[in-house]
């Protein structure tokens, strides 16, 4: 699977990191048994990133990333600040002015962050966070957790500097301010009233509209069963 780090400095010479550093993270997440695709370095004033492993059916464009498929991507799905298309996926989205991470209705792709008062890092993995930073926090709160279920919790990390984004969430970075907002849109589900054969019917039209819009170059997706 494909992952993404980004970094972005409040200053332009805050980098903690180079471009080999954001390649030694992409060596050090790829599995052994597969040759992943060669990592894809993004350079710009202030910003660094990298997407790991990264398929050609990635929607990207200039420093913006789609980790995950677009439903309805319009013409500025990549721009900070305009609206959030649907489809299963998280959005590092990246301007001069603003940085920004966007997350689907049911959070499908995690994205953990740091944030402080000289860098904001974003990753869909833990691990290359850790990297980033050169630093490492055991976060007590999610032992109980993984001993009993196995899994970190609803929005614990291993790390306790590092923040969960939530699903149906925008976080948002004002590069000139460096202030952060982090906007998050609970999902509610309330029953409607109608027959069984309703529901039905009504499920099985949104299925068929769901797979009408998927629209995915067969050449470049395989189905493993």
């Amino acid at each position: 699977m494909s992952k993404a780090v980004y970094i972005c400095a409040r200053h332009p010479d805050g980098l903690p990191a180079t471009p080999a550093d954001i390649e030694a993270v992409g060596r050090r997440l790829a599995a052994d048994n597969i040759t992943p695709h060669p990592t894809r370095v993004i350079v710009a004033p202030g910003l660094l990133g990298g997407i790991f492993n990264p398929v050609p059916s990635l929607p990207a464009r200039h420093h913006s990333v789609c980790m995950g498929n677009l439903l309805t991507p319009g013409e500025d799905w990549w721009i900070p600040g305009a609206d959030p298309p649907e489809g299963t996926h998280a959005i590092f989205r990246v301007s001069d002015e603003a940085f920004e991470v966007l997350t689907d209705m049911v959070g499908s792709r995690t994205v953990w962050y740091v944030h402080t008062d000289d860098l904001l890092v974003a990753a869909t993995s833990q691990r290359a966070l850790v990297h980033i930073l050169q630093a490492f926090e055991p976060n007590p709160g999610v032992f109980p957790w993984m001993v009993f279920t196995g899994t970190l919790g609803l929005t614990g990390s291993w790390d306790r500097q590092i923040r969960r984004l939530q699903g149906n969430a925008r976080l948002h970075l004002d590069r000139a301010t460096w202030r952060l907002t982090v906007e998050e849109r609970p999902v509610r589900f309330e029953p409607e009233p109608a027959s069984v054969g309703e529901h039905a019917r009504i499920l099985r039209e949104t299925i068929e509209n769901a797979f009408s819009r998927l629209d995915l170059d067969r050449s470049k997706w395989i189905l493993n069963g």
